[in-house]
């Protein structure tokens, strides 16, 4: 069943592909998120400041993966990083995860699980960070 609501915990898509983006966010959304996407001509950071994510979830392919600029105000906000994409794309990227205590989401590996592990993820957050 569908979770979502206005109020929901919001999540913040960031992909250079707008259909892959949108598949993410579908699941995403799913798991009783409110997504975002960055709007046209908006910087990742601006996009980072303007929706206040505790989800954000980043494409292996976005350039703006390694931006200190983006990676690190979402983590002060404290929000939970995924980066998200093919194994071979993902394959250089476990030193940036690790240095941001990001998760790593291998695709379409491991799509079926997404819905579940935010979920969870959910649960731990209003768990050990209430607003």
């Amino acid at each position: 069943m569908n979770q979502y609501s206005r109020r929901a915990v919001a999540a913040l898509i960031l992909s250079p592909d707008p259909l892959g983006g949108a598949l993410v966010g579908a699941a995403v959304e799913l798991a009783g998120f409110r997504v975002d996407f960055a709007q046209d001509g908006e910087s990742a950071g601006d996009a980072v400041r303007r929706v206040k994510p505790r989800l954000v979830m980043l494409d292996c392919r976005d350039e703006r993966l390694g931006d200190e600029r983006l990676l690190g105000p979402a983590m002060m906000m404290g929000a939970w990083v995924y980066l998200f994409g093919t194994r071979d794309g993902l394959r250089n990227l476990e030193v940036v995860a690790l240095r941001h205590g990001a998760e790593i989401l291998v695709l379409p590996d491991q799509a079926a699980s997404l819905p579940e592990q935010l979920r969870r993820a959910r649960e731990h957050r209003r768990e050990h960070f209430p607003k």
